[in-house]
């Protein structure tokens, strides 16, 4: 493991206590999934942990009990800040610095080494086309609607800025994240027999909806020197996700997708904050 992924893994072990002790239901997702099953522990190359949980344990969890985190962890949702347009949240050390290029304008987004926490909902036996079509207009929406700091260089970045804060005007900025979370937990003690990655509405379908029954399930496996919780119908699931997964990518491929603006593990994320807010960064 690299200083990133030690980091990281410290941070997964205080989440798991808390979903272990409060009996909410949790799996690996994404790489953390393949990671999990392919190599017991991180992909060699990845740097984040990603783990999902039902839309009523993950809302149980981002507002009541990750106050019980130690005092050198953090959250970052929409709740705390306006400009995170993310349908997910992360935990994240806040002795350090990892802070990824698309946020190198928002100091309100500058983070120490995190993991990301996503709900998984839900989707009506009868509606399917609709309820799609709904969370995707809101999700896109809230998108939208959100403050992001970038550079306004371009006469199409200052139309939509100004076109931004119009719609800011009219409605608060957790308006749409808002409808998302109430309409998902109105259905999540619905029967129901597929599941939606809600965070994930921008990709095709394929990607996005699963059959529920993948992670009615989970089951323990060996993540580097602890355990993590895995859907039973993991190979199900990665295969419709990822395809072979269990091959290796070429080694040029072998390399981490994010893009890091600083990374820094012996200065706090909120030194660079102050730096970026004074315009010495």
């Amino acid at each position: 493991m690299n200083e990133i992924q030690r980091s990281e893994l410290k941070i997964f072990k205080e989440v798991k206590k808390i979903l272990d002790k409060h009996h909410l239901k949790y799996f690996a997702i994404g790489g953390t999934c393949i990671g999990a099953v392919r190599h017991k522990g991180f992909i060699p190359w990845d740097d984040d942990i990603d783990i999902a949980l039902p839309r009523k344990d993950y809302e149980l969890f981002r507002t009541q009990y990750c106050s019980e985190l130690p005092d050198c962890y953090r959250i970052l949702d929409y709740d705390n800040c306006s400009s995170h347009n993310y349908l997910f949240f992360k935990i994240f050390d806040v002795r350090n610095t990892y802070v990824e290029e698309n946020y190198r304008y928002d100091p309100d987004r500058f983070t120490g080494t995190f993991i990301d926490i996503m709900p998984v909902d839900n989707i009506p036996y009868d509606n399917e086309k609709n309820y799609i079509k709904k969370i995707n207009h809101y999700a896109k929406m809230d998108l939208y609607i959100r403050p992001r700091p970038h550079e306004l260089t371009t006469a199409s970045q200052k139309i939509r800025f100004f076109c931004k804060k119009i719609l800011q005007h009219l409605h608060r900025v957790n308006y749409y994240s808002d409808k998302i979370r109430d309409f998902s937990l109105k259905l999540s003690s619905e029967p129901s027999k597929k599941v939606y990655f809600t965070w994930r509405f921008d990709l095709e379908q394929n990607r996005v909806i699963f059959n529920k029954h993948y992670f009615d399930e989970i089951i323990e496996v060996p993540f580097e020197d602890t355990t993590i919780m895995i859907p039973k119908g993991y190979n199900e699931y990665l295969t419709q996700d990822f395809g072979d997964y269990m091959k290796l990518p070429p080694d040029e491929e072998q390399r981490s997708i994010h893009s890091v603006y600083i990374s820094d593990m012996n200065k706090p994320y909120s030194y660079y904050a102050e730096l970026k807010r004074k315009g010495e960064l």
